[in-house]
């Protein structure tokens, strides 16, 4: 069954079976490789893009990876421990992906631009990044999983198996 989710004026439609992990870059690259057929999307913040940085190259360059898009989050802090400084909203993350063999890159600053970057992503050769530049903060009432973590292996085991 799948679920819609409002971010601003975007509807995204997903299967309602995520696969929480930090970090995202390893446990989402090898199930692309593992499943070529399907379209695994990686989201990330800048603070865990830039302390996973060295796997960019092998979604890159591997030539396995050509299903993966991936979405960036660039506040410009490690937001979720504290609001250090990371510095990436200094950086050309695009750039950065396409000189590590990424196919497309490109960045969102409005909403009209993450909607074209996100159908942009859907329809481009992979593997591809969008990098949605934010201010840092959250909303007090953020929901938090409510599943553990065993919930959640045990239930996208199940939805790779299908």
């Amino acid at each position: 069954m799948m679920q819609d989710f409002r971010l601003g004026g975007i509807t995204l439609t997903v299967h309602p079976i995520p696969f929480h992990s930090i970090p995202t870059h390893t446990p989402q690259t090898s199930i692309a490789i593992g499943k070529p057929s399907r379209g695994v999307y990686i989201i990330d913040g800048d603070g865990a893009l830039l302390m996973h940085m060295g796997n960019m190259s092998r979604i890159g360059t591997s030539g396995l990876c050509n299903n993966i898009r991936h979405i960036v989050i660039n506040n410009g802090v490690h937001d979720s421990v504290g609001q250090q400084e990371t510095k990436m909203h200094l950086v050309d993350i695009p750039a950065m992906a396409l000189a590590n063999g990424y196919k497309t890159a490109m960045r969102a600053t409005n909403e009209d631009e993450i909607i074209g970057g996100i159908n942009a992503l859907a329809t481009s050769e992979g593997p591809s990044l969008l990098e949605i530049l934010v201010k840092p903060g959250a909303r007090k009432d953020l929901g938090r999983p409510t599943t553990s973590p065993l919930e959640n292996v045990d239930a996208f085991r199940d939805f790779l198996n299908h």
